[in-house]
């Protein structure tokens, strides 16, 4: 079982540079949860045309203490990003880890966000919203748009 976050977006190359995505809460073998990161690609950026694409994984590493952004890049997998998480705090702690086999809570997607900053992690601004209602395809992808995190939640620093 799984999680569906929505449309959001976020710098998946730190460069400045907003992507629409949208994730999938998953479990690792373990229990940790894993956000599987479609995002869609704009042609010449690990595609040869824009198209939805399963680009990223972040995940909780909990023996490292670390989030991490892993990337597979021609049937190889890599570590292409990695921020410190803290394994004491009770709330990630509950929002990261799988219990009694249930679906991961769509906080954990929060808590990744919050901990991956550089990725720039957000609900869509109404302009993008806006811009992918109208096109065909849009089709396919989740109605829903990410909300971010709530009130007290894990927020990203700057966020409103």
């Amino acid at each position: 079982m799984s999680f569906q976050t929505g449309l959001f977006q976020l710098d998946l190359y730190q460069i400045d540079e907003a992507t629409p995505a949208q994730a999938t809460l998953a479990t690792d073998p373990i229990g940790q949860v894993v956000a599987v990161i479609w995002a869609y690609l704009p042609e010449g950026f690990g595609s040869e045309l824009y198209a939805w694409q399963e680009t990223a994984y972040l995940r909780a590493e909990f023996a490292r203490e670390k989030v991490e952004l892993v990337r597979a890049i021609e049937g190889e997998y890599s570590i292409e990003g990695e921020w410190d998480l803290d394994v004491h705090d009770d709330d990630a702690r509950e929002y990261l880890l799988l219990t009694g086999g249930e679906v991961p809570d769509g906080n954990a997607f929060a808590t990744l966000a919050a901990c991956a900053s550089d990725l720039k992690i957000t609900p869509p601004p109404p302009e993008l919203r806006a811009e992918w209602d109208e096109r065909p395809f849009r089709k396919g992808v989740s109605d829903e748009d990410w909300p971010g995190p709530g009130p007290g939640e894990h927020e990203q620093s700057g966020s409103e």
